[in-house]
């Protein structure tokens, strides 16, 4: 899967990344929940950014 670089540019209190405003993380590209987010590439698994709240930095690799 393609992945891409995305900025947390805001975030709502209740949000895991409201600490990480201004950090970046690898998201799958073209994929969107039915919530609007993004799903983060980690290690652990099950977290997400809304599309909303961040914005795309230029970076792209594959996955795999």
């Amino acid at each position: 899967m393609k992945l891409k670089r995305v900025r947390v540019t805001k975030a709502d209190p209740e949000n895991w990344y409201e600490q990480h405003i201004g950090d970046t993380f690898w998201v799958y590209d073209g994929f969107i929940n039915k919530h609007g987010e993004y799903t983060v590439k980690d290690d652990l698994g099950g977290y997400y950014i809304h599309k909303d709240h961040c914005e795309d930095v230029g970076e792209d690799e594959e996955d795999g």
